[in-house]
């Protein structure tokens, strides 16, 4: 009986360092266990809270948008206001109507004027210029606007003086001169450019503008 005391010491003695190195085992265990489960906790709880909204931050963005002199999203009420009043002042477009460009016919009331602008004027016009360049009497373009009237002069004095009847072959030139409005002239000049340009090219003058020929 005492033998199995003595065994039965014996293989106590001999597990007890068994027995306190898994106490000891569970001991590390237990606390690392519970020191790692408590950050997952705290994650799994604050993945499932529902996410808050940004207005307030977006809010504070603006604001310090603004203060930093960055352009806010939107104008400030009295500064809209002024904006929207400022265009409702302005008249609509429709109120300024595209005045047309004047034509030949507006430049002058006078009867010979009315006989010149009658057909390709601008052909007449570079033809006659062409011919005054080169010298030349400007027969080709104005020839059919030649007066009936004999031209003839008389001596008087040893001095030569064209008879009244030669003087009023001019007539008609010097009435559209005096008529025409300088201005209006101009303007027509410009509105026909295109014209004269293409007539200048026809007479084999490309590389001049109408302003150089004239």
């Amino acid at each position: 009986m005492s033998l199995d005391k003595q065994s039965l010491k014996k293989i106590i003695v001999s597990l007890l360092p068994a027995v306190a190195m898994v106490a000891l085992l569970t001991w590390l265990y237990l606390g690392t266990r519970k020191t790692e489960t408590q950050p997952v906790e705290t994650n799994e709880t604050t993945e499932m809270r529902p996410s808050l909204p940004s207005l307030p931050q977006q809010e504070n963005n603006v604001a310090n948008n603004s203060q930093d002199g960055a352009t806010p999203l939107q104008q400030p009420p009295a500064e809209q206001q002024a904006k929207e009043a400022e265009e409702a002042s302005l008249p609509p477009v429709e109120d300024f109507p595209v005045e047309p460009p004047p034509e030949l016919g507006d430049l002058s009331d006078a009867p010979l004027w009315k006989q010149l602008i009658d057909g390709d004027f601008a052909t007449r016009f570079i033809t006659m210029l062409d011919e005054v360049t080169m010298g030349f009497i400007p027969v080709k373009s104005l020839g059919a606007f030649k007066s009936g009237n004999v031209f003839a002069a008389v001596k008087e004095n040893d001095e030569w003086f064209l008879t009244p009847e030669t003087e009023a072959r001019y007539a008609p030139f010097v009435e559209l001169f005096c008529s025409l409005d300088a201005e209006l002239a101009g303007n027509v000049f410009r509105a026909i450019k295109p014209s004269l340009q293409s007539a200048m090219n026809a007479f084999g003058h490309t590389d001049q503008t109408p302003e150089q020929l004239l």
